[in-house]
């Protein structure tokens, strides 16, 4: 699996660091290249889309604020890269 992101989607090293780390997850599946590289792809597109690469924490439920966290948020709901 050779999935690479692009330059155009203006991520941060941050952002970065969360992609790479859903690519070592896919990858660790040991899918045949071609579905685990669409896999990737799905997690990531997932992941932009339901926290912009973004790990919040959940600002209703005070026990893991003081874990590493990229933002505080208001939700309903759980609250992480993937909600």
């Amino acid at each position: 699996m050779t999935t690479t992101l692009p330059a155009a989607l203006g991520l941060d090293a941050t952002q970065i660091t969360y992609a790479q780390g859903i690519i070592a997850a896919c990858k660790a599946r040991n899918l045949p290249a071609d579905r685990g590289e669409r896999v990737a792809d799905i997690a990531i597109e997932t992941a932009l889309t339901q926290s912009r690469l973004r790990l919040y924490a959940n600002a209703n439920n005070p026990d893991p604020l003081p874990l590493p966290h990229d933002a505080v948020a208001r939700p309903h709901g759980p609250v992480a890269t993937f909600p």
